[in-house]
């Protein structure tokens, strides 16, 4: 769980001028397991918390990407 959220505070830091993307792969096999859930709920906190963070999935991120592009 710390190196995700040291990995997102990183980006977090130089994504005030530059958009970053931070992929979370999730396979519920592994993920959503009992015992593992608590630390994807708690990453998911520590995410949210943070002003300008957007929740995408690939297909959502990749239509903004593509609605960028065009405006250019």
């Amino acid at each position: 769980m710390k190196r995700c959220t040291d990995h997102f505070d990183r980006l977090y830091l130089g994504g005030a001028d530059n958009a970053r993307v931070m992929a979370i792969s999730i396979h519920p096999y592994i993920t959503g397991v009992p015992h593992r859930i608590n630390y994807l709920e708690a990453l998911l906190d520590h995410v949210i918390c943070h002003d300008g963070v957007a929740l995408m999935t690939a297909s959502e991120n990749g239509d903004c990407y593509r609605a960028e592009m065009a405006r250019k």
